[in-house]
């Protein structure tokens, strides 16, 4: 028995839905979302090989480029395959379980960029304000402890 609305006297909609149309967005989505996938994994990786690699290029500023890069790989693998399967096919068919890890890896991601990027500004103002007196402040130990409870706070607070 339906309501004037559409819906089961239950308030449910029915079961069959019709998907709408899929046009070419099914081709070009995924397409430029894997070149955008493909370019940022090889950066990133790139990025986080050299600073790994090299022991000079462990500085402090460094070591928040490295978190970053961290953060943006993470982005890049947890979200950008899921949003272009949505855009191109219109509907969600990971499941609910995965429909929360996911928009919970998404917004755990960005905002563990933004307070690297944060952190990575006081360092940088440090640095230029204040540049002898922060010296004992700005060391790579103090980057690899923000760096972690900027990740710890970010996957254990949402």
């Amino acid at each position: 028995m339906e309501s004037l609305n559409g819906s089961d006297v239950n308030g449910t909609w029915p079961v069959a839905a019709v998907s709408p149309p899929l046009g070419p967005e099914t081709i070009v989505v995924p397409v430029i979302f894997g070149v955008i996938l493909f370019t940022g994994v090889l950066g990133n990786c790139v990025s986080i090989y050299i600073v790994v690699k090299f022991g000079r290029m462990r500085t402090v500023t460094n070591h928040y480029v490295l978190n970053l890069s961290v953060t943006d790989l993470a982005f890049l693998l947890c979200c950008v395959p899921f949003t272009a399967a949505v855009f191109s096919t219109a509907t969600w068919r990971f499941g609910t379980i995965m429909c929360k890890v996911v928009f919970y890896f998404m917004q755990a991601t960005v905002q563990a960029t933004c307070l690297t990027l944060t952190a990575l500004s006081v360092d940088r103002y440090l640095a230029i304000v204040y540049p002898l007196e922060s010296r004992k402040l700005r060391t790579t130990k103090v980057a690899i402890w923000a760096n972690t409870c900027i990740w710890t706070g970010k996957l254990g607070s949402d």
